[in-house]
């Protein structure tokens, strides 16, 4: 779209969403300079759940994390 002019070059915005695979960042930072990465639903969960085990008692895990998890 952007070669054929239909959308000006300042408006575009390109979003590429990722699982956080280091590889994966870096090829996308290599091809697309100006692309903002954004982490996957998915494996932003489980980066959650993980920083919930070490914050939280088991009572009140489940509760934070799905607090956490509903944020997203």
């Amino acid at each position: 779209m952007r070669e054929a002019g239909l959308i000006p070059e300042r408006d575009v915005r390109l979003y590429v969403v990722g699982d956080g695979a280091r590889w994966i960042w870096k090829t996308i930072r290599d091809i697309f300079l100006d692309a903002i990465q954004v982490l996957d639903y998915y494996h932003a969960s489980e980066h959650i759940y993980k920083a919930a085990e070490v914050i939280c008692d088991n009572r009140h895990l489940l509760h934070y994390y799905k607090q956490r998890q509903n944020e997203l």
